[in-house]
Protein backbone atom coordinates (compact mmCIF):
# COMPACT_ATOMS: atom_id res chain seq x y z
CA UNK A 1 0.00 0.00 0.00
CA UNK A 2 1.40 3.47 -0.86
CA UNK A 3 2.52 5.31 1.99
CA UNK A 4 -0.24 7.84 2.60
CA UNK A 5 0.95 11.51 3.27
CA UNK A 6 -0.99 14.06 6.04
CA UNK A 7 -2.46 17.09 3.77
CA UNK A 8 -3.76 20.51 5.18
CA UNK A 9 -7.01 20.75 6.68
CA UNK A 10 -5.96 17.41 9.10
CA UNK A 11 -4.10 16.78 11.76
CA UNK A 12 -2.25 13.55 12.86
CA UNK A 13 -5.25 12.97 15.47
CA UNK A 14 -7.59 13.27 12.79
CA UNK A 15 -5.76 10.78 10.21
CA UNK A 16 -5.67 8.33 13.00
CA UNK A 17 -9.49 8.85 13.80
CA UNK A 18 -10.26 8.55 10.07
CA UNK A 19 -8.48 4.96 9.75
CA UNK A 20 -10.83 1.99 8.71
CA UNK A 21 -13.99 1.54 10.37
CA UNK A 22 -16.25 -1.31 9.29
CA UNK A 23 -19.08 -0.34 11.88
CA UNK A 24 -21.35 1.27 8.66
CA UNK A 25 -20.24 -0.80 5.80
CA UNK A 26 -19.98 1.17 2.78
CA UNK A 27 -20.99 -1.67 0.01
CA UNK A 28 -23.86 -2.53 1.58
CA UNK A 29 -25.54 1.17 1.76
CA UNK A 30 -24.07 1.20 -1.75
CA UNK A 31 -26.14 -1.25 -2.74
CA UNK A 32 -29.00 0.52 -0.94
CA UNK A 33 -28.68 3.04 -2.59
CA UNK A 34 -28.47 1.80 -6.25
CA UNK A 35 -31.53 -0.04 -6.08
CA UNK A 36 -33.26 2.86 -4.28
CA UNK A 37 -32.24 4.66 -7.28
CA UNK A 38 -33.69 2.11 -9.44
CA UNK A 39 -37.07 2.31 -8.20
CA UNK A 40 -36.98 6.03 -8.48
CA UNK A 41 -36.58 5.10 -12.26
CA UNK A 42 -33.68 7.08 -12.81
CA UNK A 43 -31.97 6.85 -16.61
CA UNK A 44 -29.41 4.10 -16.63
CA UNK A 45 -26.77 5.87 -17.61
CA UNK A 46 -27.81 8.18 -14.51
CA UNK A 47 -27.61 5.08 -12.68
CA UNK A 48 -24.13 3.93 -14.22
CA UNK A 49 -22.77 7.18 -13.10
CA UNK A 50 -23.36 7.16 -9.73
CA UNK A 51 -21.96 3.42 -10.03
CA UNK A 52 -19.00 4.68 -11.44
CA UNK A 53 -18.34 7.68 -9.42
CA UNK A 54 -19.35 5.99 -6.05
CA UNK A 55 -16.80 2.81 -6.18
CA UNK A 56 -13.85 5.79 -7.21
CA UNK A 57 -14.96 7.32 -3.85
CA UNK A 58 -14.27 4.28 -2.42
CA UNK A 59 -10.91 3.12 -4.05
CA UNK A 60 -9.80 6.43 -2.91
CA UNK A 61 -10.35 6.64 0.26
CA UNK A 62 -8.80 3.38 0.48
CA UNK A 63 -6.10 3.89 -1.21
CA UNK A 64 -5.40 7.16 1.23
CA UNK A 65 -6.26 4.75 4.04
CA UNK A 66 -9.20 6.37 5.07
CA UNK A 67 -12.34 5.25 6.43
CA UNK A 68 -14.54 4.20 4.50
CA UNK A 69 -17.39 4.15 7.32
CA UNK A 70 -20.68 5.98 5.61
CA UNK A 71 -21.20 8.03 8.76
CA UNK A 72 -17.69 9.21 8.45
CA UNK A 73 -18.36 11.09 5.21
CA UNK A 74 -16.70 14.63 6.77
CA UNK A 75 -15.77 17.91 5.71
CA UNK A 76 -12.34 17.03 6.67
CA UNK A 77 -12.44 14.08 4.63
CA UNK A 78 -14.08 15.64 1.32
CA UNK A 79 -11.21 18.21 1.42
CA UNK A 80 -8.12 15.19 1.62
CA UNK A 81 -9.70 13.94 -1.09
CA UNK A 82 -9.97 16.76 -3.45
CA UNK A 83 -6.47 17.46 -2.53
CA UNK A 84 -5.39 14.05 -3.82
CA UNK A 85 -7.18 14.08 -6.71
CA UNK A 86 -5.99 17.70 -7.87
CA UNK A 87 -2.69 17.86 -6.62
CA UNK A 88 -1.07 14.50 -6.14
CA UNK A 89 -3.17 13.49 -9.76
CA UNK A 90 -2.85 16.35 -11.25
CA UNK A 91 -7.04 16.53 -11.95
CA UNK A 92 -9.05 19.69 -13.06
CA UNK A 93 -11.68 20.59 -9.78
CA UNK A 94 -13.80 20.24 -12.65
CA UNK A 95 -13.65 16.59 -12.67
CA UNK A 96 -13.12 16.03 -9.51
CA UNK A 97 -16.81 17.63 -9.15
CA UNK A 98 -18.24 15.23 -10.88
CA UNK A 99 -17.66 12.67 -7.97
CA UNK A 100 -18.42 15.24 -5.43
CA UNK A 101 -22.19 15.57 -6.98
CA UNK A 102 -22.26 11.54 -6.71
CA UNK A 103 -21.04 10.88 -3.20
CA UNK A 104 -23.32 14.21 -1.86
CA UNK A 105 -26.98 12.61 -3.31
CA UNK A 106 -25.69 9.31 -1.73
CA UNK A 107 -25.11 11.29 1.44
CA UNK A 108 -28.43 12.92 0.99
CA UNK A 109 -29.58 9.09 1.05
CA UNK A 110 -28.16 8.25 4.30
CA UNK A 111 -29.55 10.97 5.99
CA UNK A 112 -33.03 10.84 4.01
CA UNK A 113 -33.87 7.54 3.82
CA UNK A 114 -31.67 5.29 5.58
CA UNK A 115 -31.63 7.97 8.61
CA UNK A 116 -28.03 6.50 9.31
CA UNK A 117 -26.73 10.60 10.19
CA UNK A 118 -28.09 13.48 10.85
CA UNK A 119 -24.91 15.06 9.22
CA UNK A 120 -22.79 15.06 6.95
CA UNK A 121 -19.41 16.87 5.22
CA UNK A 122 -21.71 18.59 1.91
CA UNK A 123 -23.79 20.68 4.57
CA UNK A 124 -20.31 22.36 5.39
CA UNK A 125 -18.61 21.68 2.33
CA UNK A 126 -19.22 23.98 -1.07
CA UNK A 127 -18.65 22.54 -4.32
CA UNK A 128 -17.63 24.94 -6.47
CA UNK A 129 -19.57 25.79 -9.93
CA UNK A 130 -17.04 25.19 -13.00
CA UNK A 131 -20.20 25.25 -15.18
CA UNK A 132 -21.86 28.81 -14.83
CA UNK A 133 -22.88 31.19 -17.31
CA UNK A 134 -19.92 32.18 -19.25
CA UNK A 135 -18.43 28.78 -19.03
CA UNK A 136 -21.36 27.24 -21.18
CA UNK A 137 -19.99 26.67 -24.61
CA UNK A 138 -21.88 27.57 -27.80
CA UNK A 139 -21.48 27.36 -31.39
CA UNK A 140 -21.20 30.95 -33.25
CA UNK A 141 -23.20 31.42 -36.84
CA UNK A 142 -20.00 30.74 -38.45
CA UNK A 143 -19.11 27.61 -36.61
CA UNK A 144 -22.76 26.38 -37.43
CA UNK A 145 -21.97 27.29 -41.30
CA UNK A 146 -18.70 25.85 -41.44
CA UNK A 147 -19.44 22.38 -39.56
CA UNK A 148 -22.43 22.38 -41.80
CA UNK A 149 -20.71 22.54 -45.26
CA UNK A 150 -18.45 19.35 -44.26
CA UNK A 151 -20.40 16.61 -45.12
CA UNK A 152 -20.60 15.92 -48.69
CA UNK A 153 -24.50 14.46 -49.90
CA UNK A 154 -22.78 12.02 -52.55
CA UNK A 155 -22.57 9.62 -49.50
CA UNK A 156 -25.38 7.92 -47.14
CA UNK A 157 -23.06 8.37 -44.17
CA UNK A 158 -22.30 12.23 -44.37
CA UNK A 159 -26.35 12.33 -45.43
CA UNK A 160 -27.35 10.81 -42.22
CA UNK A 161 -24.46 13.14 -40.54
CA UNK A 162 -25.70 16.48 -42.05
CA UNK A 163 -29.69 14.99 -40.62
CA UNK A 164 -28.04 14.92 -37.23
CA UNK A 165 -26.67 17.64 -36.59
CA UNK A 166 -29.68 19.70 -38.04
CA UNK A 167 -31.35 17.34 -35.65
CA UNK A 168 -29.56 18.47 -32.47
CA UNK A 169 -29.90 22.24 -33.64
CA UNK A 170 -33.26 22.47 -34.34
CA UNK A 171 -34.97 20.36 -31.14
CA UNK A 172 -32.08 20.48 -28.62
CA UNK A 173 -32.44 16.55 -27.95
CA UNK A 174 -29.70 14.41 -25.90
CA UNK A 175 -27.61 12.01 -27.49
CA UNK A 176 -29.09 9.06 -26.10
CA UNK A 177 -32.17 10.37 -27.27
CA UNK A 178 -31.06 11.12 -30.34
CA UNK A 179 -30.04 7.34 -30.95
CA UNK A 180 -33.19 5.75 -29.43
CA UNK A 181 -35.47 7.65 -32.16
CA UNK A 182 -37.14 5.40 -33.76
CA UNK A 183 -38.46 6.46 -37.85
CA UNK A 184 -42.40 6.08 -36.42
CA UNK A 185 -41.38 8.28 -33.81
CA UNK A 186 -40.98 11.84 -36.47
CA UNK A 187 -44.49 13.30 -37.08
CA UNK A 188 -44.97 15.61 -40.09
CA UNK A 189 -48.58 16.38 -39.75
CA UNK A 190 -48.00 17.61 -36.22
CA UNK A 191 -44.10 18.66 -36.65
CA UNK A 192 -43.15 16.64 -33.57
CA UNK A 193 -40.46 14.05 -32.39
CA UNK A 194 -41.71 11.68 -30.15
CA UNK A 195 -38.41 11.42 -27.75
CA UNK A 196 -38.17 9.26 -24.66
CA UNK A 197 -36.70 11.48 -22.51
CA UNK A 198 -35.25 10.54 -19.03
CA UNK A 199 -37.03 8.23 -16.35
CA UNK A 200 -38.84 6.61 -19.29
CA UNK A 201 -41.29 9.09 -20.29
CA UNK A 202 -42.03 10.86 -23.58
CA UNK A 203 -41.93 14.44 -24.68
CA UNK A 204 -43.32 15.84 -27.99
CA UNK A 205 -40.46 18.29 -29.53
CA UNK A 206 -41.74 20.23 -32.50
CA UNK A 207 -39.70 20.92 -35.29
CA UNK A 208 -40.16 23.35 -38.21
CA UNK A 209 -40.63 23.10 -41.69
CA UNK A 210 -37.16 23.29 -42.79
CA UNK A 211 -36.17 20.70 -40.95
CA UNK A 212 -38.61 18.50 -42.15
CA UNK A 213 -37.68 18.71 -45.55
CA UNK A 214 -34.04 17.91 -44.86
CA UNK A 215 -35.62 14.82 -42.54
CA UNK A 216 -37.81 13.72 -45.49
CA UNK A 217 -34.55 14.17 -47.59
CA UNK A 218 -32.71 11.67 -45.35
CA UNK A 219 -35.24 9.25 -45.03
CA UNK A 220 -35.48 9.16 -48.77
CA UNK A 221 -31.86 7.69 -49.29
CA UNK A 222 -32.70 5.53 -45.94
CA UNK A 223 -34.37 4.10 -47.81
CA UNK A 224 -36.37 0.64 -46.44
CA UNK A 225 -34.29 -1.27 -43.45
CA UNK A 226 -34.72 -4.29 -40.77
CA UNK A 227 -34.18 -1.67 -37.61
CA UNK A 228 -36.53 0.68 -36.25
CA UNK A 229 -33.93 2.96 -35.87
CA UNK A 230 -34.51 6.40 -36.83
CA UNK A 231 -30.42 6.82 -37.62
CA UNK A 232 -28.82 3.53 -38.88
CA UNK A 233 -25.28 2.19 -40.02
CA UNK A 234 -24.60 1.35 -43.46
CA UNK A 235 -24.80 -1.96 -42.17
CA UNK A 236 -28.68 -1.04 -41.36
CA UNK A 237 -28.05 -1.71 -37.52
CA UNK A 238 -29.30 1.05 -34.51
CA UNK A 239 -26.38 4.18 -34.87
CA UNK A 240 -24.34 4.01 -31.74
CA UNK A 241 -23.70 7.35 -29.17
CA UNK A 242 -19.96 6.41 -30.21
CA UNK A 243 -20.08 6.68 -33.61
CA UNK A 244 -22.19 10.40 -33.45
CA UNK A 245 -19.35 11.39 -30.79
CA UNK A 246 -16.20 10.64 -33.51
CA UNK A 247 -17.56 11.87 -36.57
CA UNK A 248 -18.47 15.48 -34.81
CA UNK A 249 -14.97 15.50 -34.08
CA UNK A 250 -13.82 14.50 -37.08
CA UNK A 251 -16.06 17.09 -38.61
CA UNK A 252 -14.94 19.79 -35.93
CA UNK A 253 -11.16 19.37 -37.36
CA UNK A 254 -12.43 19.76 -41.07
CA UNK A 255 -14.02 23.00 -40.11
CA UNK A 256 -11.15 24.29 -38.15
CA UNK A 257 -13.15 24.92 -34.95
CA UNK A 258 -10.78 24.80 -32.05
CA UNK A 259 -12.60 27.06 -29.33
CA UNK A 260 -15.54 25.29 -28.62
CA UNK A 261 -16.18 21.33 -28.04
CA UNK A 262 -17.57 19.88 -30.75
CA UNK A 263 -20.03 17.42 -29.13
CA UNK A 264 -23.91 16.69 -28.55
CA UNK A 265 -24.00 18.71 -25.45
CA UNK A 266 -22.57 21.93 -27.48
CA UNK A 267 -25.52 21.93 -30.02
CA UNK A 268 -27.89 21.38 -26.46
CA UNK A 269 -26.32 24.76 -25.71
CA UNK A 270 -26.19 26.50 -28.35
CA UNK A 271 -30.17 25.55 -29.37
CA UNK A 272 -31.13 26.62 -25.94
CA UNK A 273 -29.07 30.08 -26.42
CA UNK A 274 -30.53 30.27 -29.79
CA UNK A 275 -33.91 29.77 -28.61
CA UNK A 276 -33.49 32.17 -25.33
CA UNK A 277 -32.38 34.75 -27.89
CA UNK A 278 -35.02 35.06 -30.48
CA UNK A 279 -37.82 35.49 -27.62
CA UNK A 280 -38.46 31.90 -26.62
CA UNK A 281 -39.96 31.63 -22.98
CA UNK A 282 -38.55 29.54 -20.31
CA UNK A 283 -40.90 27.74 -19.31
CA UNK A 284 -41.53 26.21 -22.78
CA UNK A 285 -37.74 25.43 -23.19
CA UNK A 286 -37.75 23.43 -19.94
CA UNK A 287 -40.58 20.94 -21.60
CA UNK A 288 -38.85 21.19 -24.76
CA UNK A 289 -35.74 20.09 -22.94
CA UNK A 290 -37.11 17.40 -21.12
CA UNK A 291 -35.42 19.18 -17.57
CA UNK A 292 -37.45 18.31 -14.44
CA UNK A 293 -36.51 22.14 -12.57
CA UNK A 294 -35.81 25.29 -13.91
CA UNK A 295 -31.92 25.38 -12.65
CA UNK A 296 -30.05 24.67 -16.10
CA UNK A 297 -32.86 27.17 -17.41
CA UNK A 298 -31.93 29.92 -15.15
CA UNK A 299 -28.55 29.59 -15.83
CA UNK A 300 -29.43 30.18 -19.94
CA UNK A 301 -31.87 33.06 -19.37
CA UNK A 302 -28.78 34.63 -16.91
CA UNK A 303 -26.11 33.84 -19.37
CA UNK A 304 -27.71 35.25 -22.41
CA UNK A 305 -29.04 38.44 -20.12
CA UNK A 306 -27.70 41.31 -22.23
CA UNK A 307 -29.32 40.07 -24.92
CA UNK A 308 -32.73 39.62 -23.10
CA UNK A 309 -31.79 42.98 -22.23
CA UNK A 310 -31.47 44.41 -25.87
CA UNK A 311 -35.17 42.57 -26.48
CA UNK A 312 -36.79 44.26 -23.72
CA UNK A 313 -36.05 47.46 -24.29
CA UNK A 314 -37.55 46.76 -27.75
CA UNK A 315 -40.30 45.41 -26.62
CA UNK A 316 -41.29 47.07 -23.61
CA UNK A 317 -44.43 47.71 -22.60
CA UNK A 318 -43.76 51.03 -20.73
CA UNK A 319 -41.21 52.13 -22.89
CA UNK A 320 -43.99 51.52 -26.00
CA UNK A 321 -47.13 53.14 -24.27
CA UNK A 322 -44.87 56.48 -24.21
CA UNK A 323 -43.80 56.83 -27.62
Amino acid sequence: MRKRRTFSGLTDINVRELRYDETRDFDAYFERFISYSRSKDLAEDTIKYYETKLLYWRDTLEELGLTTDVTRISREVIEEVVNYLTVDKGWKYSAVTTILRAVKAFCNFLRDKERVIDYHGFDDYVIRNTNGGSSIQTFSVPELRRLLSVPDPKYFTDVRNYTIMLTFLETGIRLRELCDLEVADVDFTDRVLKVLGKNGSYRYVPFQAKFAKTMRQYLKVRGESDSNALFVTQDDTKLQRRTVQQFLRKYGKQANITDVRVSPHTFRHTFAKIYIQNGGDPFSLQTILGHSTMDMVRKYVNMFGKELDEAHRKFSPLNNLFR
